[in-house]
């Protein structure tokens, strides 16, 4: 048997405790990291360390906000330092740019002897006066002239000077000014001698002084004179505008050469304008104004008011093309923001309704004459403008302008020229109605209305005679040729100037209606030359045309007279007539519609309107036609015609 052997049992053998171990680093961001893995919070001296770190940060993130609330301020700061100073240049900078702009007068105290200086007079109450009068001055006289143009325009302010100790703001400032600017500076004195008393102004870099001399008593009169030289001296446009104003004739015309041939360079063309201005309103000489204004014009290129003032004087010689021309030319180069607030929309809608005028839309230029009325700086250019906006109204509806013309001033300093627009207005009416008998009636009680006007106003009148005979005798030459006076027409027409557009196109009309083709033709072409941008001519001849029957050549002129003045009703309506009679009715009706827009109130054209539509089957707007038709102007031909053509629309 074998032997078994026994085993001592083995013994148990047992692991040791792990003795617990520190972290492996001291950076606390590593250690909350491992405790944060190990799902084991850190103790003993790492979770101390943590805890301090923790309390670290807090303080390490309180003093960066600090920090970057401080560096904010700073960046504020210097902000607003950046702004401030920006602020103080801009600030200097515009007071040295208004410095440099300023154009001012300054008027030291006078010397004055020590007792009248006592009894109240003294230098700075001189000075006062002295200033007083040339502000009267200065508000009397009315120029269009735009303020910015003037070499001294005073717009800034006016200063007494009172000699002062120390540095004040406004001394600064009247330094910078006077530095940069422009400066009128005025000193003088009163003196008493065996002559009586003496006023003495200077100007400072001007002429001679200005000095008056009269009795003690009349010391008001001596410095009004003495302001009067200063005016004379520092504003020599106002100036001369001033005495034509105030009548003094000579004066202002020798005034007005003188600024021209010698006075400052820039003042010279503003001569010119000044001259032109006394021989038309004060001589009635429109040539000689005209070769002025003209002069005056080519040296101002960039000023819109002497060719205003040249627009109008070539109206009134009948230069209807060359009128146009430079009207369109001041309305493009008008600013209103450069003109004085006394004239600027008086002057900017004056302008705009002349233009308007002159291609015929009657309905802008009433809008912009009412609206120059209401701009008006005195009561007469408020009523001129009123009677104008009446005069293009009659070419939109005669029955209104009427009513307008019953509440239009009627305290004209002329009471001629008021019934001359008066006559003038009624025949509108009745020619646009056919009324030829009416027409030549209110066409010579205009023309005999204008003569009173031109002998009533002296030398000007010449002025007066020249716009009878141009542009309101050609259309009463007009008016006797379709009333059957045919010699009287041509006598009327004879006196006409030979380079007149509107007499042109009277001496068409009339030689068309007594038969004569080829005269009428040769008027017409001349017409048609002296004004290629203007409807008027076209118009008339493509009316005469139509008379005669040529219904194809007459819609040629009629539709260039359109597409020159495509505002204009007259070119429209009769080239709707001209269709009507080829039976293009649907065409008619077009044109009296379009017509119709431009001349609401005009009873023929409504007429004519409703038989196109009777035509084309529309009898109830034919109807309508004929009832705003009965309310309007109409001949008595085409009162009767009125009634046949109710009967046949049922």
């Amino acid at each position: 048997m074998a032997e078994i052997e026994a085993r001592a049992p083995s013994k148990k053998r047992v692991r040791p405790r792990a003795k617990p171990r520190g972290p492996a680093t001291i950076d606390p961001v590593e250690i909350a990291l491992a405790a944060e893995r190990d799902g084991v919070a850190p103790t003993g001296a790492a979770a101390a360390l943590l805890e301090k770190q923790g309390l670290l940060i807090e303080a390490q993130t309180a003093r960066e906000r600090e920090e970057l609330t401080v560096l904010r301020l700073k960046g504020a700061g210097r902000t607003i330092i950046i702004a401030l100073g920006l602020t103080l240049f801009i600030a200097i900078c515009v007071v040295f740019w208004n410095a440099s702009r300023s154009n001012v007068l300054v008027v030291e105290p006078f010397g004055v002897p020590a007792d009248l200086a006592r009894d109240g007079l003294t230098g700075e109450a001189v000075a006062a006066r002295l200033l007083d009068e040339i502000a009267r001055l200065q508000a009397e006289t009315e120029s269009t002239r735009p303020a910015n143009s003037f070499a001294n325009n005073w717009d800034d302010s006016v200063d007494i000077i009172i000699p002062q100790t120390g540095i004040s703001i406004g001394e600064l400032w009247r330094l910078t000014r006077r530095w940069l600017g422009s400066e009128t500076r005025i000193t003088g004195e009163v003196v008493r001698g065996t002559d009586g008393i003496s006023v003495t102004a200077r100007v400072s870099g001007g002429g001679p002084p200005q000095r008056s001399v009269g009795p003690e008593a009349e010391i008001g009169r001596l410095i009004g004179e003495a302001a009067l030289g200063v005016y004379a001296e520092t504003q020599p446009y106002r100036h001369a505008a001033y005495l034509q104003q105030s009548g003094r004739i000579d004066e202002a015309m020798a005034a007005a050469r003188r600024l021209a041939a010698t006075g400052p360079v820039a003042e010279r063309p503003w001569g010119r304008v000044a001259l032109a201005n006394n021989l038309f309103g004060s001589l009635g000489d429109v040539e000689g104004a005209i070769r002025e204004m003209e002069a005056g014009a080519r040296l101002l290129p960039d000023e819109g008011m002497p060719r205003a003032n040249l627009s109008y004087y070539l109206w009134i010689a009948g230069r209807d093309e060359a009128a146009f021309r430079h009207q369109s030319d001041a309305v493009r180069l008008s600013d209103p923001n450069t003109l004085s607030p006394q004239f600027r929309d008086f002057m900017h809608h004056d302008d705009a309704g002349l233009l308007a005028q002159m291609t015929g839309d009657y309905a802008a230029a009433t809008l912009h004459f009412r609206r120059a009325a209401e701009g008006a700086s005195s009561e007469d250019r408020q009523a001129q403008s009123l009677l104008s906006a009446v005069w293009a109204q009659s070419f939109v509806d005669a029955r209104s302008a009427r009513l307008l013309l019953d509440h239009a001033p009627a305290d004209l300093p002329h009471p001629q020229w008021r019934e001359a627009f008066a006559a003038s207005i009624m025949h509108n009416g009745s020619s646009m109605a056919g009324d030829w008998p009416a027409a030549v009636e209110s066409g010579q009680r205009a023309l005999a209305a204008l003569k009173e006007f031109e002998l009533a106003i002296g030398p000007s009148g010449r002025a007066a005679a020249l716009m009878a005979s141009t542009q309101y005798a050609p259309y009463v030459a007009h008016a006797l040729a379709r009333n059957g006076a045919i010699d009287e027409a041509r006598t009327l027409i004879a006196s006409m100037p030979a380079d007149c557009h509107r007499c042109a196109i009277a001496r068409g009309q009339v030689a068309a209606l007594a038969g004569d083709l080829a005269g009428a033709e040769r008027a017409f072409d001349a017409a048609a030359r002296l004004a290629p941008s203007l409807p008027f001519a076209p118009a008339a001849r493509g009316r005469a045309l139509l008379d005669r029957g040529d219904t194809a050549a007459a819609i040629r002129e009629l539709r260039t007279a359109h597409r020159l003045g495509p505002q204009w009703a007259e070119p429209l309506k009769y080239w709707g007539d001209a269709l009507a009679r080829q039976d293009d009715w649907r065409g008619a009706e077009r044109r009296y519609a379009l017509a119709a827009e431009r001349a609401p109130g005009w009873g023929a054209l409504h007429l004519e309107w409703s038989r196109s539509l009777m035509s084309l089957g529309r009898r109830d707007d034919a109807r309508a036609k004929l009832r705003a038709a009965a309310g309007m102007d109409l001949s008595p031909a085409d009162r009767a015609r009125l009634q046949r053509l109710w009967e046949a629309a049922g």
